[in-house]
């Protein structure tokens, strides 16, 4: 195996998150809902437009879709004139995180924004950060005491949002290790092992 280890990119054998906590309790200072970017408009995903968002992302694929609307997450699209050029999918239910091979299970008063994800022609706007403050605004409004996210190891942007401008701080991680048949989760800080999956201590 150790041979097998060193052959191997380290990514495809260790995947290493951070999970990163938002208290709600408290308003951001500054309002999202007062900026602008090239007439932006926020709306729930509608059904005859699921077949769209492989337009912004062509990994979605429509079972994918399809799998996360029957799990109960709410996709949030933002539109420029006809093109979607950001979603993010927020639930409170058990969420299955293809990319760990297990499930999020949200503590009661959270909200767990599973995916964040912005056409590539559109990134470097500032429409992340803006989309982001705006779901912890409603989060906030619907009585959640905190937002919780998932972001990768490598994903220096999200990070950036999450923790600088979002005010946001990491808990714990979540890492999954795989090589052949061998396969496991390991959690540091408040992350918990859970049947099938990981969640956060209360």
């Amino acid at each position: 195996m150790l041979q097998a280890l060193a052959l191997t990119p380290r990514w495809a054998v260790r995947r290493k998150y951070f999970v990163v906590v938002r208290d709600l309790a408290t308003p951001r200072d500054g309002h999202a809902r007062g900026f602008a970017i090239d007439d932006l408009r926020w709306a729930s995903l509608a059904a005859e437009d699921a077949e769209r968002l492989r337009e912004t992302n062509p990994d979605l694929s429509p079972a994918e879709v399809r799998r996360r609307l029957e799990e109960g997450q709410e996709c949030t699209v933002v539109w420029q004139g006809s093109t979607i050029v950001h979603y993010r999918w927020d639930t409170t239910r058990p969420a299955y995180l293809p990319y760990l091979g297990a499930v999020f299970s949200p503590a009661a008063g959270d909200i767990f924004a599973v995916e964040a994800f912005t056409h590539p022609a559109y990134r470097r706007r500032g429409i992340d950060w803006v989309a982001t403050a705006r779901a912890l605004e409603d989060a906030r409004a619907r009585g959640f005491a905190r937002s919780v996210t998932v972001v990768a190891l490598w994903n220096t942007p999200g990070l950036r949002v999450g923790l600088e401008r979002m005010s946001g701080r990491v808990v714990g991680t979540v890492t999954r290790w795989e090589l052949g048949l061998f396969r496991r989760l390991r959690v540091t800080g408040a992350v918990r092992l859970m049947a099938g999956g990981f969640g956060l201590a209360g």
